[in-house]
């Protein structure tokens, strides 16, 4: 399971009437079963996490909309930042592999991609993760 999956059954765990946020790359999340009543509550589109797990979410810009329509429900909800994850989450990368901060680490990585594994979400996510890395270097 993905660690980020990991990290919602976590707090499900603490709270299990709190709904959770997550923030990731350009997009926040909610999964598993926050999804599945999210998702009709707040008319988003729900799509598969993992194979056994779905999600539904939203792009940052839209935070604002979102926050009013759950606050003005008076939904329990936290979001869960990025800050608070980085250490624990790794951008969804299927491959064992760490990329480095250098221009041939970052190289050595992509050429180790299997692409056809992919999701476009993956791949989106993967370019916002090494752009990030890219932009930190120079």
């Amino acid at each position: 399971m993905s660690k980020l999956y990991n990290k919602y059954l976590e707090l499900k765990k603490e709270n299990a009437n709190k709904y959770y946020l997550f923030e990731s790359g350009i997009f926040y999340l909610f999964l598993g079963e926050d999804a599945r009543r999210m998702s009709p509550f707040l008319l988003l589109k729900q799509l598969p996490f993992t194979n056994d797990v779905m999600k539904c979410g939203f792009p940052k810009n839209a935070l604002d909309k979102y926050k009013k329509i759950l606050d003005d429900k008076k939904i329990d909800y936290q979001i869960i930042g990025k800050e608070e994850l980085e250490d624990e989450v790794e951008p969804k990368i299927k491959t064992e592999k760490k990329v480095t901060n250098n221009k041939q680490g970052i190289v050595d990585f992509i050429a180790s991609l299997d692409i056809y594994r992919l999701s476009p979400m993956d791949a989106f996510e993967i370019l916002v993760e090494l752009k990030e890395r890219c932009s930190r270097e120079q």
